[in-house]
């Protein structure tokens, strides 16, 4: 048992200390913090696991460097998931409908500040078709029946004109002010301040009215990322999500492999790192191996030898 027996230091315990006080919490903001615990934890499990510590005292250790290993694991593997999904579904356009919805929730995001939506989708309408708010107003205008969410805004515009509420219309000719049932949404709208949007806020299904445009947006956006071939990205993002969905943490190294390859994967696509929140530059430096110093730094203050 003598080989066993460790001259204590001052700090012995402060990184077993936190390793095992660690809580793990369900916070996107912290996802890189469960990128490199995994690093860390494999590390120092891979050295202690050879040293000739106290058998009981290294089961310990690494007991709890396996639990965190673990639960690592399965946040990222559901954090990636869920980020690679909600991209996935913003960018697949084979079923036009799920795609509007998502887009307009994008837009929408975590603010829901219509106004700031509205012109989101309007000027998206411009960068992809060409054309101004005039023109999408007249798109929908002359095919109404294809948008019920704009027809039902339609009239809803022209009973609230005929109520009288003047102060949310121009009011230079009045005897436009009767509108028919029948008016178009384009003659409905000459009568507003097109560019004031409160109105529009005022319509309790705004929302619907943002995903009805994406639908209209849906075939332009799709032709100018077919000319990048995007239909293999999306492809490749596809097969990285499905490769996610089998991590099993009983198989670390091929879980941990897995999730570098969704971490690098959505470094390559761009917008795809607005969904989530994972330093690259960290893995860089955990691949490198930045940090080995610091860890046998943690692991020689237990009496571990490096």
């Amino acid at each position: 048992m003598e080989k066993y027996l460790i001259k204590p230091t001052k700090n012995m315990t402060n990184w077993f200390l936190k390793i095992s006080q660690l809580k793990l919490k369900n916070n996107p903001e912290s996802s890189s913090e469960y990128v490199y615990s995994i690093y860390e934890c494999e590390y120092k499990k891979f050295i202690i696991s050879k040293s000739d510590i106290h058998p009981k005292r290294k089961e310990n250790i690494l007991k709890y460097l396996n639990n965190n290993i673990t639960q690592s694991i399965l946040y990222l593997k559901d954090y990636l998931s869920s980020a690679f999904l909600w991209w996935i579904d913003l960018h697949d356009t084979s079923n036009i409908e799920k795609w509007s919805e998502k887009r307009a929730q994008d837009a929408f995001g975590d603010e829901r500040d219509c106004t700031r939506n509205f012109k989101i989708a309007v000027y998206d309408y411009k960068e992809f078709t060409g054309k101004n708010l005039d023109h999408l107003i007249f798109t929908i205008s002359n095919n109404i029946e294809k948008f019920p969410n704009w027809n039902n805004y339609r009239l809803y515009l022209i009973n609230l004109q005929n109520e009288d509420n003047s102060n949310n219309f121009n009011n230079e000719e009045e005897e436009f002010f009767e509108l028919k049932k029948d008016a178009s949404l384009y003659d409905a709208i000459e009568y507003m301040n097109i560019n004031d949007e409160s109105l529009f806020c005022e319509y309790r299904e705004n929302d619907e009215l943002v995903t009805e445009i994406y639908k209209i947006i849906a075939p332009f956006w799709f032709e100018k990322m077919e000319q990048q071939s995007f239909s293999k990205t999306l492809a490749n993002v596809k097969n990285v999500y499905n490769s996610l969905k089998t991590v099993n943490p009983s198989n670390e190294n091929d879980a941990i492999k897995k999730i570098n390859l969704a971490i690098g994967t959505s470094h390559q696509n761009g917008d795809m790192t607005d969904y989530m929140n994972i330093d690259v530059s960290l893995l860089e430096k955990l691949t490198r191996g930045d940090f080995i110093q610091q860890w046998n730094n943690d692991l020689k203050e237990i009496g571990i030898k490096i």
